[in-house]
């Protein structure tokens, strides 16, 4: 009987792994387009007095707060362009997940390559925004993506050749 934490058990870890991550990838996926629908329903204008009413009471406490400042002057600089931009971006990124979570579900063989393209695309492409406004926020996205495309391709090995020894 092998150990319990044998090679011959990490393949099943990785497929469990990999699974669960495509379930979290499906509910960011659907959070993303039920942001759009949201955005879409909020009247650009409205954004920047909101987020003063909801920080007022914090910035009172505390003036320099780094947070609610932040979230004033995001407030000040939504416009219709950047709603319009938000929406799309939301409905384009999320669908495209989706669907690609959808094929992998069923385990169509050429999904895992598309799909490991594609999440190297998203991957750049926070990558590149990283570089510009070093948000923190997309540093645990961009390495979430790239556990991710390891465990596509380790799934598409392990569907094409049967088990795979680490």
């Amino acid at each position: 009987m092998p150990p319990p934490h044998s090679k011959l058990q990490r393949p099943d870890l990785l497929h469990r792994t990999f699974a669960a991550c495509l379930l979290l990838k499906a509910l960011n996926a659907l959070l993303e387009l039920g942001t759009a629908a949201i955005l879409w329903l909020i009247a650009p204008g409205s954004v920047g007095p909101w987020l003063r009413t909801l920080t007022a009471g914090e910035l009172a406490e505390d003036p320099k707060d780094l947070f609610a400042n932040w979230l004033v002057a995001a407030g000040g600089r939504y416009s219709a362009h950047t709603q319009h931009f938000a929406i799309l971006y939301l409905l384009f990124h999320g669908t495209i997940k989706l669907v690609l979570v959808f094929l992998l579900w069923r385990r169509k063989p050429w999904a895992y390559p598309l799909s490991a393209g594609v999440l190297a695309l998203f991957l750049a492409y926070l990558l590149i925004r990283w570089s510009q406004t070093h948000a923190v926020v997309l540093v645990p996205l961009a390495g979430f993506d790239l556990v991710l495309i390891g465990l596509i391709l380790r799934e598409n090995r392990r569907i094409k050749l049967g088990p795979v020894n680490p």
